[in-house]
């Protein structure tokens, strides 16, 4: 039978979070954080508090955002260090690359939208006849281009 730790007192509770709210601010995992600390919570009894607390929903958001914003600044100085085989360095920078990506696709993620600008970078407005006049000209030197390589 695994081993539990009694309920915590609301002001062990409140050292907790606040604990696992720096840790987060500082760039580390959840999962760092709870190992580190042996009397600490468990992964699970953080993610029920989670579900049970909105205000502590709103504090840990809030900690995985700036510890994002460390983990972002983190890639400059992998990047710039002089102890790391460039290999290495690569494979830290593209670990927290992806990672930043998948958690704020918005902000750090690759973009793949494709936006349609004049040479001064301003939006093309185009109606439908203009959408229909651009394409057939695509499509008339996709053809001649096909027609060049035969």
């Amino acid at each position: 039978m695994p081993i539990t730790k009694p309920p915590y007192t609301e002001e062990e509770k409140q050292a907790a979070q606040e604990y696992i709210l720096e840790g987060l601010s500082d760039g580390k995992s959840l999962r760092a954080i709870c190992r580190e600390n042996v009397d600490g919570p468990s992964i699970a009894t953080v993610m029920r508090w989670l579900t049970e607390d909105k205000d502590w929903q709103e504090q840990y958001a809030r900690a995985r955002n700036v510890g994002d914003e460390a983990m972002f600044e983190d890639i400059q100085v992998i990047a710039d260090s002089s102890d790391l085989d460039p290999k290495d360095r690569r494979v830290k920078i593209d670990a927290r690359k992806w990672m930043l990506g998948k958690r704020q696709p918005k902000k750090y993620g690759e973009s793949s939208t494709i936006r349609h600008a004049d040479a001064d970078g301003e939006k093309i407005e185009m109606d439908e006849v203009g959408r229909a006049t651009r394409l057939a000209a695509i499509f008339a030197q996709i053809e001649k281009r096909r027609e060049g390589a035969d």
